[in-house]
């Protein structure tokens, strides 16, 4: 069995998409998104 298949079985997939130099993930709307910020220096 290849690492591909064993994870497969165990794992779930996060389908990612780039647009406007921004990495979302697909289907994830504004209110699903956790909250986060730049920390202070």
């Amino acid at each position: 069995m290849g690492l591909v298949a064993a994870l497969a079985s165990r794992c779930r997939a996060i389908l990612l998409e780039k647009a406007t130099g921004e990495t979302r993930i697909v289907g994830q709307g504004l209110l699903d998104q956790p909250p986060w910020n730049w920390p202070a220096r």
